[in-house]
């Protein structure tokens, strides 16, 4: 049993399971900044509106002209602090949407991986496997090697030889040195 795979296995799945957290708490950080938009909107729409009411009260002599001055003075002010507020939650918005994303693809990429590395620790763990699937051991080739062609020598000795054996020389290294 290969217990370094099932490590790697469980460590990937505890980081997984901390980006869905993450995911989570992004797209609730989303609804939020989506909820807000909405709000402001909602506000600016009826700070417009009021400002209509302002002029008919003027008309029906409910309120002097300074008094009136007054009141659009604070409720464009008002109405300008809230299309801050409205931009803000906008930008907040996008970038709660790349964040998701972002997210997405991490949790994405973890999954693979982790997908992958159980595949790797099942194959591994399988009765009659070698310790490592992808690299036999050297002893394990040898073995191999010796099993598949015992006539065929092999070794550190076999392979020494095969290499001590001269290389012909060609004839047109020859033939330019000449000329």
């Amino acid at each position: 049993m290969n217990e370094k795979g099932a490590i790697r296995a469980s460590a990937i799945h505890d980081l997984g399971v901390r980006f869905d957290d993450s995911l989570d708490s992004a797209t609730a950080r989303s609804h939020e900044s989506r909820g807000a938009v909405a709000a402001f909107s909602a506000a600016r729409q009826s700070m417009a509106s009021l400002m209509q009411h302002v002029d008919r009260d003027i008309d029906e002599g409910k309120l002097s002209i300074d008094e009136a001055t007054l009141v659009k003075l604070w409720l464009s002010r008002a109405l300008n602090a809230c299309e801050g507020l409205f931009r803000q939650s906008e930008n907040r918005v996008l970038m709660c949407e790349g964040e998701l994303r972002a997210i997405r693809h991490v949790v994405d990429i973890t999954g693979k991986t982790f997908e992958i590395e159980r595949a790797t620790t099942h194959v591994r763990q399988e009765p009659g496997a070698p310790v490592d699937a992808r690299r036999p051991s050297i002893k394990q080739r040898r073995l191999t090697e010796a099993t598949a062609d015992p006539a065929k020598p092999s070794g550190v000795k076999a392979k020494a030889k095969a290499k001590a054996k001269p290389k012909p020389k060609a004839k047109a290294k020859a033939n330019k040195r000449a000329g």
